[in-house]
């Protein structure tokens, strides 16, 4: 990656992948090898703190196999210094019980050294304890 890169030219590269539904092209083009993702799920917790690309990964609904993504209403990059917001409203149905949900989430992005290097993830619609 070219680390002279802008995070306003970043943040448009990595929301037109998403909007192509290419999230995870998007996590291994953007995003640096020790990324750190803050999220809650149950907005009941304190927030997680994942650390580490492959286990960004692994925490990605879709990559576990018991989700599917049928579509996304992206919007955004709003953008900040060196950092970005994105808000996803992602139609979604994990397959063990059929149950179909919208989960509506803000991201927030750092971006450091050319490469994405945290986000920070806000539920509006938190996922059921069975997707997340």
């Amino acid at each position: 990656m070219n680390k002279a890169i802008t995070t306003d030219a970043m943040a448009n590269a990595y929301v037109s992948l998403c909007r192509q539904g290419k999230f995870e092209e998007a996590i291994d083009r953007f995003f640096s090898t020790d990324h750190v993702r803050i999220e809650s799920v149950n907005m009941i917790d304190p927030p997680a703190e994942i650390r580490g690309i492959d286990a960004v990964k692994g925490n990605a609904w879709a990559s576990n196999g018991n989700t599917e993504i049928h579509g996304a209403d992206i919007d955004g990059p709003y953008m900040g210094e060196n950092r970005f917001a994105v808000r996803f409203a992602i139609d979604t149905t994990f397959k063990p019980t059929g149950e179909r949900t919208t989960i509506t989430k803000m991201d927030l992005y750092t971006v450091e050294g050319g490469r994405i290097v945290r986000d920070e993830v806000y539920y509006h619609t938190p996922p059921s304890p069975s997707t997340g």
